[in-house]
Formats: C-alpha cells, sequence, structure tokens
C-alpha cells in the first residue's frame, strides 16, 4: 500500500513539473515570436561582450559560497573531517549534473560521491533538507524585504506587515525542524537535536550564507539589466535580487525542469516586466541564462583541479 502511494505520488510529481516546464516553454516561445524583430535587431557591442566574460566568474564565487555552506552543515551534523578541498570537489562535480532531465541527479550525485568520501549516509541525507529548507527560508526573507523595502507591489508588500512575516518565517522554520527530528528520530539516531541554541549557533550562520549566495547572483542580474536595458537605482537593484531569488527557489523546486531551465526565464521576464520593456526582459533573462551556464562549466572544471581523493 505504501509503495503504491509513493510510485503515485512520484508520477504526479513528475507530471506536475514537466507540465510547468512545458508552459514556460509555450510561454517563452510565444514571447520570442512576438518581440523577434527586436531580439534580432539586437546591437552587441563591448559592454555585453564583458558582462559574458565576468559574469560566469562572480558566479562561480556564489558556487564557492553555497559549498561553504554545506560544508558547514555537514560539520553541524557530526562530520568530524570535512576537508574543504574535497567538498568543492564533490559539489563542483555533481553540480553539473542538475542540466540533466529530472532536476534531481545533481543531489544524488553529490551523496553518491560523499559516501564515498567516507560521510555518513544520515549527514548527506539531512544536510540536502537543511539546504533547501535554508535557501527556501532565505529566499522568503529575501522576497519579503524586496517587496516592503524596495517596492515590488505597495498594495501587497508593506514594511508593517514585513514585521509581523519575519518573525512568523523564523518561528515556522523553527517547528519544522523540531518536527522534523522528533519523527525522524527513530530512523536516524545520529539525527541532532534541534534546540534554539543549535539553530542559532550552528544553523544562522548557514542561513546568512544563503543569504549572501542569492545576492551575489541576484547582483549579476542586476548589472545584466543595468547593461542590456539602462541604469538602475539601488532599490531597483534591490527588487531585481528579489526577483531572482524568487524565479531561482522556483527552478530549483520544479520537479523535472534540468536547473530549472523555462521556469526561472519565464518568471523573470514576467516579473522584470514592471521594470524594463518586455523585449528587454526576454534579453535579459537569455543572458543570465548564458551567464550562469558557463558559470556552471568553469565551476565543474575547478572540481577537478582539487586534490579530489576517497579517504581511507
Amino acid at each position: 500500500m505504501k509503495n503504491t502511494r509513493k510510485r503515485t505520488f512520484e508520477i504526479i510529481t513528475h507530471y506536475t513539473g514537466s507540465l510547468i516546464v512545458l508552459i514556460s516553454i509555450i510561454f517563452l516561445g510565444f514571447k520570442l515570436l512576438k518581440y523577434r524583430k527586436q531580439l534580432i535587431g539586437f546591437h552587441f557591442g563591448l559592454p555585453h561582450l564583458v558582462l559574458l566574460v565576468i559574469g560566469p566568474f562572480f558566479f562561480v564565487l556564489g558556487c564557492f559560497i553555497l559549498t561553504r555552506a554545506w560544508e558547514r552543515l555537514l560539520i553541524f551534523l557530526g562530520e568530524r573531517e570535512v576537508p574543504h578541498n574535497v567538498c568543492v570537489g564533490i559539489y563542483a562535480r555533481a553540480n553539473i549534473a542538475k542540466y540533466l532531465p529530472g532536476n534531481i541527479f545533481h543531489f544524488a550525485g553529490r551523496h553518491v560521491l560523499g559516501l564515498k568520501n567516507g560521510f555518513s549516509n544520515v549527514s548527506l541525507g539531512v544536510s540536502l533538507v537543511l539546504e533547501i529548507a535554508g535557501l527556501t527560508l532565505g529566499t522568503s526573507i529575501i522576497g519579503v524585504l524586496g517587496g516592503a523595502v524596495f517596492g515590488i507591489d505597495r498594495n501587497i508588500f508593506d514594511l508593517r506587515w514585513t514585521l509581523v512575516l519575519m518573525p512568523c518565517l523564523c518561528l515556522l522554520t523553527y517547528l519544522g525542524l523540531k518536527f522534523f527530528s522528533i519523527v525522524f528520530a527513530d530512523r536516524f539516531r545520529a539525527l541532532p537535536v534541534f534546540t534554539v541554541k543549535s539553530i542559532v549557533g550552528g544553523l544562522l550562520p548557514v542561513l546568512w550564507v544563503h543569504i549572501l549566495f542569492l545576492c551575489l547572483i541576484g547582483g549579476i542580474l542586476a548589472v545584466t539589466v543595468a547593461v542590456l536595458s539602462e541604469p538602475i537605482s539601488i532599490y531597483e537593484a534591490g527588487m531585481v535580487i528579489a526577483v531572482f531569488a524568487v524565479a531561482w527557489m522556483a527552478g530549483l523546486l520544479t520537479p523535472g525542469a534540468p536547473a530549472g531551465i523555462g521556469v526561472r526565464e519565464a518568471i523573470i521576464i514576467a516579473l522584470l516586466g514592471t521594470m524594463v520593456s518586455e523585449s528587454d526582459s526576454i534579453m535579459i533573462a537569455f543572458t543570465f541564462r548564458i551567464i550562469t551556464t558557463l558559470g556552471d562549466l568553469l565551476f565543474w572544471g575547478v572540481g577537478f583541479l582539487q586534490p579530489y581523493k576517497v579517504k581511507t
């Protein structure tokens, strides 16, 4: 019975994700068709070339930040030996697998490589859950602040609501961690007890690292907007970072979307439409995809430059 329910859930999740990807690609196709003349006539100059050359290196820096967050999670979960170069090697080599259909193989690859290097099954599995939870909370924080402070929509987001929502997000996160530790305590004996002290001391720094990653890569998108469209203010840059955080998380959580392809671009185009022209938002979304893809390839190459070796 349990296997049947699990199989049904997997099928529903797979087809739902595939449907989202299909709708996103159709949406992008219509936009490309609508603005094909403007896109074909776009003038590619030196600033755009500089952006395409430098942007990927900043994206690689963001990948190193994510690796550091994963490393801290493993230490929090009780791993005694967590060599930085090994973590970079594992993360970089597995990360490229997110471009495979399914959008899960980078997680699976990281788990397999981690086991080969002596990390426990529990710490690898729980670190993945905590990583996704941290990125989700970080996205929520940036999204709420982006709406309240930088004015995505003053009718929806208000600073007073932010003062209410932020403590609620923190409380829900704490309750979720407590629930997780209670439910899986018997299955995972090595699972740490999530107390306020352990969360503040062990997980809060990781959350800040995740927020730093989202702000850095969102900053790349903001620069892309400024280069391809027109100079933007600090408030508009904050709004762009919030847009990126929402788009990136949607791509991460959509089953069947390799590296969030289609989903992130659709959200960026839709949300940036209030700031720039729709034709510019299309060019921005696709240029940003080129930058992130080149960055992923560079980071993958970095993984093979590390003195990566299996623990004995």
